[in-house]
Formats: C-alpha cells, structure tokens, sequence
C-alpha cells in the first residue's frame, strides 16, 4: 500500500465528508453543554451530507433533509433547552 494509493482510493473521493466530520463532533458537543451553536454545527455538517449526495448523483442522500430541519427548528426555538426536540 503506498501513500498516492491510499490519497487517490480513499481520500479524494471522500474529502467532503472528512472536511465535515469535525462538525459532527463539535456539534454533538456543544448540544452536550447545552449550547445552541450546536444546532448549526450539525446543520452544516448534514449540508455537507447533501452536497455529496447531489454532485455524486447519490439520491439516497436527500433523506438529510429530515435531520436539518428539526435541527433548525430547534435552533430558533426560544426558552428550551438545546437538546429539546419536541
């Protein structure tokens, strides 16, 4: 296994996903602290979700549609807790 291998097999067809991965984390994160910055963190990384699945014709993947809207729904939702969903 060589390293040009590993970048052409690996990371250039994920890239976008390895570039939203840390929102993921810093999103649940935040939310564990009760931050409302989180929603937008998780709101960013399901964007980057959805852009691959449109530019690589992976239809499948509009279904993070879903996920983004309760997480701004619940990011303007005002005197609830961040992790509050209903």
């Amino acid at each position: 296994m060589t390293w040009l291998w590993l970048w052409r097999s690996v990371i250039e067809p994920s890239w976008l996903s390895i570039v939203s991965a840390p929102f993921v984390v810093a999103g649940y994160v935040l939310l564990g602290r009760e931050r409302r910055e989180g929603w937008l963190c998780l709101i960013v990384s399901q964007a980057g979700l959805l852009a691959i699945g449109l530019t690589g014709h992976q239809v499948g993947l509009v279904v993070v549609l879903l996920p983004m809207a309760v997480a701004v729904r619940n990011f303007y939702r005002r005197g609830r807790r961040a992790g509050a969903s209903a």
